[in-house]
């Protein structure tokens, strides 16, 4: 029997594009290896509990031993120490990444699949510090000299890869919403929420694109600061947390400034949902640069307004449904 090994390492981080991606399509990948022994590679165990029905699925977790260390540094261990580690014991037959920051082992000749969402990185590099465009440069440039197969995530990042490496791929689309169905929502719970989070404001706009630099969300406090002079009574809530260092220092400000912008942390899947079904007047993502877009999609599935960027891939995933506009204007 041929034995999968499946990078879950982000299967849990909360409701992230790439953990979104791979929760949406884990149970088809099982379905379709269900002749195979799968191993799943994961630093934590949580939400697993879909696995019970498939007895050819195993989990490995990773206990990393650099936690206590900055992120940064966790990363470049686990990418270089730790899972080579771990596939070197294993010897599986094939390899399967939901992304492609980490490093295929020299040791390792059998088939690898790469997961490339998009080329931030090269397409807007202004948006991110020297080290981490190197450690990203590095790590693609060696994986492609073990030509590795890619998929990837919508048609506009399939053509930036072509475009730019002439390197061939695979779509496979984010297909989670079907999470969403029939999803109800109790009076109680609702309340409850609103008062975990202090939301009582009639108009409340959503944004749960994520915290990083190319996300405009400068950009999207400054256009609600102007909306909001002649409305008053809005409130914009942003999910997610923002990073702790210098680059962001200006947006923490901004935000720790603002009574009318709710910065509310990470949420849980379902208290995404009561988000989406119960409290959001409208979804804005304005984002510079995506490879997919998971809120735009959320929106829709929820039937909520959305303002959205007028980029090439929010155009593609959700054709004539949300109102574009420029995101640098």
């Amino acid at each position: 029997m041929k034995k999968i090994l499946l990078d879950c390492r982000l299967l849990n981080e909360g409701n992230s594009g790439i953990s979104l991606w791979l929760r949406s399509n884990l149970e088809g990948m099982l379905s379709a290896f269900s002749d195979c022994e799968i191993i799943l590679l994961t630093d934590k165990s949580d939400n697993l509990g879909m696995l019970e029905s498939y007895p050819n699925v195993t989990v490995q977790i990773l206990f990393s031993k650099f936690k206590h260390l900055p992120h940064f540094i966790e990363k470049i261990l686990y990418v270089f120490w730790e899972l080579p580690n771990a596939m070197k014991s294993l010897k599986g037959d094939l390899l399967i990444s939901p992304y492609y920051d980490f490093l295929v082992p020299r040791f390792y000749n059998k088939k690898a699949i790469i997961t490339v969402h998009d080329l931030c990185f090269w397409d807007v590099p202004n948006f991110y510090n020297f080290k981490t465009k190197i450690f990203h440069y590095l790590v693609f440039w060696l994986n492609r000299l073990k030509k590795v197969k890619i998929i990837t995530v919508s048609e506009t990042s399939k053509a930036n890869i072509k475009n730019r490496f002439k390197l061939d791929s695979d779509v496979i689309y984010n297909s989670y919403v079907d999470d969403w169905r029939n999803f109800v929502v109790d009076e109680i719970e609702l309340l409850s929420i609103k008062e975990k989070f202090n939301i009582y404001k009639k108009n409340v706009f959503l944004y749960t694109g994520g915290i990083d630099l190319r996300k405009n969300l400068d950009g999207l406090i400054e256009s609600f600061n102007i909306f909001n002079q002649s409305k008053k009574n809005c409130l914009l809530v942003i999910t997610g947390e923002i990073p702790k260092t210098k680059r962001f220092q200006r947006l923490r400000d901004r935000l720790r400034e603002n009574k009318n912008i709710r910065l509310v942390g990470k949420i849980s899947f379902r208290e995404l949902g009561v988000f989406y079904s119960e409290i959001a007047t409208a979804v804005i993502n304005v984002s510079c640069y995506e490879g997919f877009g998971r809120s735009n999609l959320e929106a829709k599935c929820f039937g909520v307004p959305l303002l959205c960027s007028d980029i090439p891939v929010f155009k593609e995933i959700m054709e004539d449904y949300p109102t574009y506009c420029n995101p640098y204007s």
